[in-house]
């Protein structure tokens, strides 16, 4: 049996982000938490949806304390799939890897210029980011986070889909800014006929919804999952609650679900009274820059004025020569 768990957003960090109040050990939990469902539903593949960090770890401490938990997630699917799953790397190749846990790359795990851990982790070869996991009955494309949705999408499609097989997307990307779902994370009806696998798994978007189902203009049906995040970096109305969810399926008998994490209550986790004070001192700023905006402010120009005077033209002639000087 294929069972995979598809986490989305992690956001593991060692420091405190915004108005958050304990956000290391929180994030800690949460991959404790993820890691114990795992096992004890003796799932067999993990498959990590992008934005595993928020930015490169700080403490050495922490990054051992974590490091630590992906080894135990590491010992205990490395027996899982004894034949390997078979990939397609980001250049092309194919190859069958013994490594079960996966990760979509985000655009947080991405550092121009510091060593993330999630570097760290692919250089290890605690994870693989293929482009595609795939069997006989079953595929999982990965599309990693680019910033143009659109141009992401059609590359993964220009390589095909086996309608024979059970086909899973699993995607990091802007979809909100590329009118493909909306701001409360529904699909839009340009949205409904773009995605063609079976699944569509939509990480980066912090709006936690359910697993719905719909119907494009041809009749087929698919489904679409927007977990929402598991870290929780900012107050806003997408983190208001007290539960994460990840996603989990059955490769085999096509069953999908949201399984959910219970988080720290959202009204002790972030400095409510820090975050408000924030939130009035924007409000002021933006009216005042609102403020700004209708004025139009004009340079005084004496040569336009004296054109304006009406003067006749000698004089006018003498008044500019005097200017001019």
């Amino acid at each position: 049996m294929s069972r995979i768990a598809v986490i989305p957003d992690l956001e593991l960090y060692d420091r405190e982000i915004g108005h958050t109040r304990g956000y290391s050990d929180e994030s800690l939990k949460n991959l404790d938490d993820i890691i114990d469902k795992i096992i004890e539903n003796n799932f067999d593949m993990a498959l990590f949806a992008g934005d595993l960090v928020y930015n490169p770890f700080r403490s050495e401490t922490y990054r051992a304390q974590v490091y630590r938990r992906f080894m135990r997630l590491n010992n205990y699917l490395s027996s899982k799939m004894p034949d390997g799953v078979k990939i397609v790397r980001l250049d092309g190749e194919t190859e069958v890897v013994n490594n079960t846990i996966f990760a979509v790359q985000g655009n947080h795990d991405k550092s121009p210029n510091k060593e993330t851990f999630f570097k760290f982790l692919l250089d290890t070869g605690m994870i693989y980011t293929p482009i595609e996991m795939y069997d006989d009955k079953w595929s999982i494309n990965l599309l990693h986070y680019q910033k143009d949705a659109k141009a992401a999408i059609e590359q993964s499609y220009a390589r095909g889909r086996d309608s024979s097989k059970y086909n899973i997307d699993a995607m990091h990307l802007e979809l909100d800014g590329a009118g493909i779902i909306n701001a409360f994370g529904e699909l839009t009806s340009y949205g409904w006929n773009l995605l063609k696998a079976d699944l569509t798994i939509a990480a980066h978007l912090h709006n936690a919804n359910e697993l719905v189902e719909h119907e494009r203009s041809d009749g087929t049906k698919f489904r679409l999952s927007v977990p929402g995040s598991i870290g929780r970096t900012k107050l806003n109305m997408s983190t208001q609650r007290d539960f994460a969810q990840f996603v989990t399926v059955n490769l085999l008998t096509r069953e999908e679900k949201h399984e959910a994490i219970e988080l720290k209550n959202w009204q002790e986790f972030f400095d409510l009274g820090s975050s408000i004070r924030t939130q009035r001192l924007e409000k002021s700023l933006g009216s005042y820059s609102k403020d700004l905006e209708i004025h139009h402010f004009k340079s005084f120009d004496p040569k336009e004025m004296l054109n304006s005077m009406g003067l006749p033209q000698d004089v006018l002639e003498t008044a500019l020569s005097y200017i001019s000087q």
